[in-house]
């Protein structure tokens, strides 16, 4: 009790009391003058005063019914004694009997109104009955009676606090305070009230300053910890735990809030070690055993955190709490069904209980009971919205079906709910990836790592979308973090593998792939993956072996089959090429690239029918598929079907608009059909599009020289002739760039020599020696190109006959005549080009010169 209340009560009616001093306040406490025996004798006071004396000795110790009596005594002598009903009205608070209490302080303030403290003790009272209002009009009343009465303003603050008004309550308690410093009970409720607020610095100010005061005892030092923990401080919550210990060591409340103080340090021994002794003290004790459990659960000791929620259980049937521990763990031992039913456990207790059902859900998933799991998550998301948790569960439910855009769907919602939910961006990632979509599933994996930058699997997907995406470089780095990270296995091996490969790093790309086999010897992919490095660096037997380990380890992979075939073709191994592929289709009848495989290898110039077959089956599976047209344009070609060919080879030109040889190849179409315009326009596409194409300079050569063989000229140096000498040299400049880029291009020189020749031919027909002397330049040209022809095919009688016409015209006789001898020989039966030079310019412009450009 505050020395300004002590002080108050001796200055009150107690001096009409024979000097006894009585103590204000509810407690009605005296301080005795004489000793209690000299009230104790037979006889009977004689006064009011005599019995309230007695009264109050007798109230102090103890015996209420006795001082009960005497006060009732004093009362009927003197029905204006004011401290005789202020200390009835104590005994009967003290007693249960709050109407008489209230009854006798409302006599004590009706015959004293200006008494302060006789409305703070009925305030006091009045609040014990919870008739808040009224208790607050009183401690008004006291502290405008008694501005300085520190107890008023205290009594006010608890009526204001269980009226529900906190923060008003905190200044009154404040008030007090400021008047009388060292009244504990202020502290204590404001204290109080702070820590309801979660104003912990707050309370802990006001919890240390009733330390100060010698409020040292185990409740203070707990509340101080309390404040402490909430701090962020908990080895001084030890430290204080540990004092309060120290003077109550059979406390085991303490011992657990020292352990939950533990945990939060971090020290789990500790803290075990004190919930330990908490329970050897009271094994009953419900927060103890759920707590120690949830160590062992983070402990990885599971069965002892399972046996800790049974004993709980077997204490109180009902906790909710340890029921959805045990199931957690039970999930984690593989005991699914045994989950289940603690859920169900929880549910019939708490059908609300939106936990319960995402935890059943999960466990539901895992049992692959799909229905009933998406019915719990389906629950818990219509009892709460915003339970991610019920989200996701479902997103996971839709996953595990195969069906990826419900569980994308799901999982936004869950986001929504929740967006900083690493696992939920990981999921979802995996959803975009699997609908195709992998720049938002990229984009969903780097959120993922931002918020949980150690999640290997996200760093592994993320990398294998990477990859797909063409960007090597990256996917090795995320695989290579996954590693780091402790997905060590053979999968994410062989995915860094495939992205080394990528970037032609084939020595490391072999080392993660036999790095996966050390982990997995059983590993198709593994087997697949090195065989491919080594198809790569041109090793086609052993490609071939390790596509054969990969196939015995997956005799049903159609892809397999296509690879091994793909290396047996780069070897003279045909047979077993075309056999693969042909296994390729029969597993996998959609398998495109197979059919185009085995149409190559059946080859469109050399089998035509069954390769358009093939291409035909590739274009029924993919109606856009460019390099099945442009090959089956190439067999259909071969078979001198050139008008379907160049339908073929425009539609993938309308695909692939910018590749040189789709061009070319319809070039050499219509110049083969002798439509010279559009032969000449697409070969100087294709020359655009690729300079160095051989192919097309020589084809355009071939349309140019017929283009100028085309043009009538009516007499020498007119326009056409000017348009033909122009064409002629052009195509011996195509002829060139076509030797150039390819010297042993069959029918280049022989085609160059006869351009050459006509373009000789033409000059001849100027006069004048300059024009002569070009001419005979042109014929010695031509001749070096045909006697070139001659020597790489002796028996050309065509060549030997332009090549005697070449060597007549530049006055080489005697070579023309064994070069015409050589081709007569061989069956030529042509004029004698030495016969008469007009003669033989006039047989080259109009005869067999006109037809050739082989």
């Amino acid at each position: 009790m505050s020395l300004v209340r002590r002080r108050q009560c001796w200055v009150s009616r107690v001096a009409l009391v024979l000097g006894a001093a009585c103590l204000a306040g509810c407690s009605g406490e005296v301080a005795p003058r004489a000793p209690e025996a000299a009230f104790d004798s037979e006889a009977t006071p004689e006064s009011a005063l005599g019995f309230y004396q007695r009264a109050v000795y007798r109230r102090a110790a103890g015996r209420l019914d006795e001082a009960l009596a005497d006060l009732d005594q004093a009362l009927a002598l003197s029905p204006s004694l004011v401290d005789a009903y202020r200390q009835r009205a104590a005994i009967h608070r003290s007693q249960g009997r709050l109407e008489k209490a209230i009854d006798d302080a409302s006599k004590a303030v009706q015959l004293d109104p200006r008494n302060a403290w006789l409305y703070n003790e009925r305030a006091a009272i009045l609040e014990a009955a919870g008739q808040f209002e009224a208790a607050l009009h009183d401690a008004r009343e006291a502290s405008r009676l008694d501005p300085k009465l520190a107890d008023a303003w205290f009594r006010r603050g608890v009526c204001e606090e269980k009226l529900g008004r906190r923060q008003s309550a905190i200044e009154l308690y404040g008030e007090a305070l400021r008047l009388d410093p060292r009244h504990s009970d202020a502290l204590t409720r404001r204290s109080a009230v702070n820590l309801a607020l979660r104003r912990h610095a707050q309370a802990l100010a006001d919890i240390e300053a009733a330390i100060q005061l010698g409020q040292t005892g185990p409740p203070w030092r707990a509340r101080q910890a309390t404040c402490l923990m909430a701090l962020g401080q908990p080895d001084k919550a030890v430290e204080a735990l540990t004092d309060a210990l120290a003077q109550s060591p059979n406390d085991a409340a303490l011992y657990y809030e020292r352990a939950m103080a533990r945990v939060q340090a971090g020290n789990a021994s500790g803290a075990l070690a004190d919930l330990d002794q908490a329970l050897a003290l009271r094994p009953d004790h419900k927060q103890a055993l759920l707590a120690r459990g949830r160590l062992h659960e983070q402990a990885g000791r599971a069965e002892q955190a399972v046996a800790d929620w049974t004993t709980l259980l077997q204490h109180d049937s009902r906790l909710l709490a340890a029921y959805l521990a045990r199931a957690r763990v039970w999930i984690r031992l593989g005991q699914r069904d045994k989950a289940v039913a603690d859920y169900g456990e929880v549910l019939a207790m708490d059908p609300k209980n939106v936990e319960a059902y995402n935890g059943r859900g999960r466990a539901f998933v895992d049992l692959d009971r799909l229905d009933a799991a998406l019915a719990d998550f389906r629950e818990a998301a219509f009892l709460d919205p915003r339970s991610a948790a019920a989200w996701k569960g479902q997103g996971d439910v839709w996953a595990s079906r195969g069906q990826w855009q419900m569980a994308v769907f799901r999982y936004t919602d869950a986001l929504r709910a929740d967006r900083q939910n690493a696992s939920v961006y990981y999921r979802r990632g995996i959803g975009y990836a699997k609908l195709g979509q992998p720049r938002e599933a990229i984009a969903d994996l780097t959120r993922a790592l931002q918020l949980e930058p150690r999640l290997p699997d996200a760093y592994a997907q993320r990398g294998i979308l990477y990859r797909t995406r063409g960007d090597a470089a990256q996917a090795e780095a995320d695989l290579t973090r996954a590693i780091e990270l402790g997905l060590a296995d053979a999968a994410t091996y062989c995915a860094r593998g495939a992205a080394r490969r990528d970037q032609r790093k084939f020595s490391e790309a072999i080392a993660d792939f036999e790095a996966a086999l050390a982990r997995d010897p059983k590993s198709a992919a593994a087997y697949h993956g090195r065989g491919a490095v080594r198809a790569a660096k041109g090793e086609f037997p052993k490609a071939a072996s390790d596509f054969s380990r990969a196939i015995d380890l997956r005799p049903n992979d159609a892809i397999l089959y296509y690879d091994r075939g793909l290396a047996y073709q780069a070897t003279p191994d045909r047979d077993n090429a075309m056999a693969d592929f042909e296994r390729a289709v029969r597993l996998r009848p959609d398998f495109a690239e197979a059919w185009l495989a085995l149409g190559l290898a059946l080859g469109p110039d050399e089998v035509p029918d069954r390769a358009i077959a093939c291409f035909d089956q590739v274009l029924r599976l993919v109606p856009r598929h460019a390099e099945a047209l442009r090959q089956r344009a190439r067999a259909r070609a071969a078979q001198g079907d050139d008008a379907t060919a160049i339908r073929d080879l425009t539609r993938a030109i309308e695909l692939e608009p910018d590749r040189a040889g789709d061009y070319a190849r319809r070039g050499a179409c219509y110049l083969r059909s002798g439509d010279l315009d559009r032969a000449l326009a697409d070969l100087s596409a294709a020359v655009v599009f690729d300079p160095g194409l051989a192919e097309a300079h020589y084809h355009r050569g071939i349309a140019l020289l017929r283009k100028g063989r085309s043009l009538k000229i009516a007499r020498p140096g007119d326009a056409a002739a000017r348009l033909r000498q122009n064409a002629l040299e052009q195509a011996v400049r195509d002829f060139t760039d076509a030797l150039a880029r390819a010297p042993n291009l069959p029918g280049a020189h022989y085609n160059r020599g006869i351009a050459q020749a006509e373009q000789a031919a033409l000059t001849s027909q100027f006069v004048g020696a300059e024009a002569a002397r070009q001419a005979v330049e042109i014929w010695e040209k031509s001749a070096e190109d045909l006697k070139r022809v001659v020597q790489q095919n002796p028996n050309d009688a065509d060549a030997w006959y332009y090549l005697s016409v070449a060597y007549a015209e530049s006055g080489r006789t005697e070579q023309a005549a064994s070069s015409l001898a050589r081709a007569r020989a061989l069956g030529n039966r042509w004029p004698d080009p030495t016969v008469g030079n007009r003669a033989v310019k006039d047989w080259i412009a109009q005869s067999r010169l006109a037809t050739t450009g082989r």
